[in-house]
């Protein structure tokens, strides 16, 4: 598909509903649009109607997620503009990689649940997340500078769960392929009084083509809000167990031009007890109050994560067959204990200005301790060693700390009719120790230990501007513009190797216009958008001493345009498609290859496409027949920094179909029907390995409302 016909297709939806807008018939009126109107959004935590927010921010509601039977990020997010979600990656086969502007990096997001960081002052914990009872997933592309501070990079994701004691049960079971199955349930305790309460649960049991890759995970979340005197106290107590069997990305062996041949579609180079195995339990409090003159919202949550990992990667340059080690391994313990606190207070000082000023503290408190060794393993993945029949090279420990806090202001100032102000600035004080240990069995090696610290005092902001050229009505079309200043320590991967040091922070100018509106009594939403940010000191992955490990990585530019558009034609059809054209290249990357030392600049980011293209169309009566389609594009991209090994674009199809009736619905769901297979994104711990797209996927689910 050609970057033309991408524009003709928006054009059309465009120009389309200008055209109907005028003709439209006196039966669709304004109660008959499905409008967000004032929600809280995470760009800023100033209540705010989506439309005038000067920032490129999607919402998927929960109609939305049940139209696209969504149950992980990728099927959430297949139609959001400038996202592309790939499934699984180093975080198992429940995880997920997402990409933000073209830059696909472990860490450089920030992912919330209910406002709260997964993952804390560390990387985000992706292969935690389910959909069970979320009422909106709310994108923002780009960073969040004001209250996320020096955590919100290139994007954030914030699912938000519905309210403690909301009426209305769920309860749902699904079958799939490869003994796939799951169930859930969500229901209110009590919805009406002074104390609401509500308990969502479910179980999983998800399994891959490849028959040693899957997970089960259990689940569960209460929610609880008492009213009070002065406002609303909540209490969430989540708890999860999962268990994960890894896949293994697929080499690329040094001077090759393609993925090994050697290695089959469904191999697993992992140990034969490799696991990926998380409990963690986390417990949020929450107050808000009415002081007359502003309101005061307090939160602080406090989360353990306990992880047991046993996972191995077969080496690029050595898919030999002789019975030698040629492959890396490690048995790791990984503990976690992660606080966040965040009070502030939202108060007009005139009609036409609100501000939003508090503090946050974010504290996270890791440390691994890993036992490597190197193993034996056919490039077919046949008679896997289990970890334990191997002899243990070496030790190695970590200890890291990590101090966030932020003074934050922002205001939104209306200072003429149309056009609205934002202005947010936040102090920044960073605080950051490391201790790491080497202890070879090698009784002729020198045991290693080391340490290092950081601390980074500095400003982060944004400014904002938007002007509504033009509203009839619950219609307008709005012009903004905004930039961004934020800057990121770059975070720990808790991996095997030994690193006593602590990389350079990463920084980000960030620049964005755009056009946004609706049309058709707020009936059709659309938006454009083009960006450039220049990020300095972005983490890549490299090796160290033969292990896997992460480095600075120079100077990068994303730049690039954004198009999206959602029409609902009818109470039942609903019509979705979004366009992204990513450039995104080194300015400056001086690269160890093989050949010695290279100069990437001006080239493209690996596993970065050029072009994204999804559409779906829905069709969702009250009772009757239901389908949906959806159409997803990936453009080409290249393995490696230096864009000699290109790999082609692909195109994948997923499709439902099903029956209302009055309480229960019964839907038949299929995942990558054409059963696409290419490298999707690479391994940040396998040195030159990709992992690839899932197989296809078939799963009848059945769902009633209680």
């Amino acid at each position: 598909m050609k970057v033309a016909a991408y524009g003709l297709i928006l054009a059309c939806l465009i120009v389309i509903p200008f055209t109907c807008a005028s003709a439209q018939t006196g039966t669709q009126t304004q109660d008959d649009a499905i409008a967000l109107g004032s929600v809280e959004v995470t760009a800023t935590p100033l209540p705010e109607h989506l439309g005038n927010v000067p920032q490129s921010i999607d919402v998927i509601t929960h109609a939305q997620l049940i139209a696209l039977g969504a149950k992980d990020l990728r099927s959430a997010l297949v139609l959001a503009a400038g996202v592309d979600i790939a499934p699984g990656g180093d975080g198992g086969p429940a995880s997920a990689i997402p990409e933000f502007q073209g830059l696909r990096e472990f860490d450089a997001f920030l992912l919330l649940v209910d406002g709260v960081p997964v993952g804390g002052a560390f990387n985000p914990d992706l292969a935690s997340i389910d959909l069970n009872d979320v009422d909106r997933i709310e994108v923002i592309r780009g960073s969040a500078p004001v209250k996320y501070g020096a955590t919100s990079f290139v994007g954030v994701i914030n699912i938000i769960h519905r309210k403690a004691g909301a009426p209305g049960a769920t309860a749902s079971a699904s079958h799939g392929s490869y003994g796939s199955s799951s169930a859930s349930i969500a229901t209110p305790i009590t919805s009406h009084g002074p104390v609401r309460q509500s308990v969502a649960a479910d179980v999983t049991q998800q399994n891959f083509s490849d028959p040693r890759t899957g997970y089960s995970r259990s689940h569960i979340l209460y929610r609880s809000a008492v009213n009070t005197d002065g406002g609303e106290f909540r209490l969430d107590l989540d708890g999860l167990l999962l268990n994960q069997k890894p896949a293994s990305p697929r080499p690329l062996p040094d001077g090759a031009n393609a993925i090994s041949t050697l290695v089959p579609t469904d191999t697993n180079n992992n140990p034969s007890d490799a696991k990926l195995n998380e409990n963690r339990v986390s417990l949020v409090t929450a107050y808000d109050s009415n002081l007359k003159w502003a309101e005061w919202s307090t939160t602080l949550a406090n989360t353990y994560t306990h992880n047991r990992n046993i996972r191995g990667f077969i080496r690029s340059d050595q898919l030999t067959d002789n019975g030698t080690p040629n492959a890396d391994g490690f048995n790791q313990s990984q503990d976690h204990t992660d606080i966040y606190f965040d009070s502030h207070l939202t108060f007009s000082p005139r009609d036409n200005l609100e501000v939003v000023t508090g503090f946050s503290y974010l504290y996270g408190s890791g440390q691994e301790q890993s036992a490597n060794f190197q193993y034996f393993i056919a490039p077919d993945g046949a008679n896997p060693p289990p970890s334990t029949s191997v002899p243990v090279d070496e030790y190695t420990g970590m200890q890291d700390t990590r101090r966030f806090l932020g003074l934050y202001v922002q205001t939104d100032w209306t200072f003429a009719p149309r056009w609205d102000f934002n202005f947010g600035l936040q102090f920044n004080h960073d605080v950051e120790s490391l201790s790491a240990t080497l202890l070879p069995t090698d009784p002729s090696l020198t045991p290693q230990a080391g340490g290092d610290q950081r601390s980074d005092t500095r400003f982060s902001g944004m400014t904002a501007l938007s002007y509504t050229a033009w509203q009839q009505g619950a219609d307008d079309f709005v012009i903004y513009g905004n930039y961004r200043n934020t800057f990121k320590p770059a975070a720990n991967d808790f991996g095997p190797e030994y690193t006593p040091t602590i990389l350079q922070p990463e920084t980000a100018q960030a620049y964005e216009v755009g056009l946004k509106g609706t049309l058709l009594h707020n009936r059709f939403d659309w938006e454009t958008s083009a960006f450039l940010t220049n990020m300095d000191n972005t983490v890549i992955s490299t090796d160290v001493n033969g292990l896997p490990g992460t480095a600075n990585g120079g100077q990068n530019r994303f730049k690039g345009i954004e198009l999206s558009a959602d029409w609902r034609l009818t109470r039942a059809w609903r019509w979705q498609v979004a366009y992204s054209h990513h450039d995104a290249t080194y300015r400056s990357f001086i690269n160890q290859t093989p050949a010695g030392l290279v100069q990437d600049a001006g080239h493209r980011l690996e596993m970065s496409p050029l072009d994204l293209f999804s559409t779906g169309i829905f069709y969702l009566p009250e009772r009757g027949w239901i389908g949906s389609l959806v159409i997803r594009y990936v453009g080409s991209r290249y393995f490696d920094p230096e864009n000699t090994v290109l790999t082609p674009a692909f195109t994948t199809y997923d499709a439902g179909i099903g029956y209302r009736f009055n309480t229960w619905t019964l839907r038949l769901d299929g995942r990558n029907l054409n059963n696409q297979r290419p490298p999707i994104s690479n391994s940040e711990l396998g040195n030159s390995q990709s992992y690839i797209l899932p197989a296809r996927f078939i799963e009848l689910n059945a769902s009633f409302q209680l």
